[in-house]
């Protein structure tokens, strides 16, 4: 926890989350509580190039607070449609988080599949409903956020072609 510094220090201390098509973050085996009684989840320093990750999560299993600390880590690599979704989109589409369609759910995902691989797009760069522009994360670029609409749709059923890294 923030408010006590007791952050795992390594993997050998967590266990894969529970929750279904969740990619991540981990579960430490025993969970803390925060000051209202719910329970913390972590990505431990250096996972996924996040040298932290925070949620507390709601009764209902849902984060209702994500917290993502970051450092400069010199100049920007481009990350594949894989890595952008577990580090900016997984929050929302790992849970159903704000009504967003959980990555894989075929029946969620049709009619948004329907629009086009270029208006998803658009609409992820932009920000659409409670989704903010670029999934919260203004460092990834165009190419990034398509390469990641592309994942998570395909993921659904789509068949986009996304762009070259």
């Amino acid at each position: 926890r923030l408010d006590v510094g007791d952050f795992p220090e390594n993997l050998s201390e967590l266990r894969q989350s529970s929750k279904k098509n969740w990619d991540g973050p981990y579960l430490p085996k025993s969970v803390p509580l925060d000051p209202w009684g719910n329970p913390y989840i972590y990505r431990v320093p250096g996972d996924n190039d996040n040298p932290f990750y925070l949620a507390s999560l709601g009764k209902d299993g849902k984060p209702l607070a994500v917290v993502e600390l970051a450092v400069d880590s010199g100049p920007h690599v481009e990350k594949s449609g894989e890595e952008v979704v577990n580090q900016a989109c997984m929050a929302c589409h790992g849970t159903g988080l704000m009504n967003s369609p959980i990555m894989g759910d075929s029946a969620a995902w049709r009619a948004r599949i329907a629009l086009g691989y270029e208006v998803l797009t658009k609409n992820a760069i932009d920000g659409i409903r409670t989704m903010p522009a670029r999934g919260g994360n203004p460092d990834l670029t165009d190419n990034e956020i398509a390469r990641a609409v592309a994942f998570m749709a395909n993921k659904a059923g789509a068949s986009f072609t996304p762009p070259a890294k």
